[in-house]
């Protein structure tokens, strides 16, 4: 049987087809039913999202309105955005969602309350631990981009601090200290 072209009127039984009220309701339900059916289909989607190729993910960004998602991240990374889309549009403007969402992406993330390190009130910073990637301008701007994004107006962030074993680049010494972005280098012991 296909529902998407389903008539109400035709599974009731004969004698009722004449009566004014089951036309009414047949052709409301025939108007209406379409859209559950779509729905019905995109959540087939969702239940498999662990096995959606590269194109289907971005796909699904873009019809969901992912508001934090880049192309370039990888396949595992892209599945958790779409994952956790919903939620994170929910609960914005949580000190949780914040550290989620960079965990999601960089592994690891921490977000310490003004409170926690003596700063101003509504104020934050974000603590970043092995990152796997070198850090650059373009990290740094969407890290904040993202925050921006997720924290409520109110909300203002202090400063990213990342800790990482890969050495520092020296080109961004300088842009680090203009955006408040702390670097600290492991040393090999």
């Amino acid at each position: 049987m296909n529902l998407t072209n389903l008539n109400l009127l035709q599974l009731f039984p004969e004698n009722f087809r004449d009566d004014v009220d089951i036309k009414c309701l047949a052709s409301a339900f025939n108007t209406i039913f379409p859209k559950f059916i779509e729905k019905i289909v995109r959540i087939r989607l969702f239940s498999r999202i662990e096995s959606l190729n590269v194109n289907e993910c971005d796909f699904m960004a873009h019809e969901l309105n992912v508001d934090f998602y880049e192309q370039s991240w990888s396949i595992t990374q892209k599945r958790n955005a779409l994952l956790k889309a919903f939620y994170f549009k929910i609960y914005k403007g949580i000190a949780n969602v914040i550290s989620d969402y960079i965990a999601n992406v960089y592994d690891s993330a921490q977000v310490q309350e003004w409170f926690e390190y003596n700063g101003l009130q509504y104020h934050f910073k974000i603590i970043i631990k092995n990152i796997n990637v070198a850090v650059d301008q373009i990290l740094i701007d969407s890290f904040y981009k993202i925050i921006k994004k997720l924290k409520p107006i109110t909300r203002k962030c202090d400063a990213i601090e990342i800790i990482n074993e890969l050495l520092t680049p020296s080109s961004c010494v300088s842009y680090y200290k203009k955006h408040k972005v702390t670097y600290l280098h492991l040393a090999e012991e």
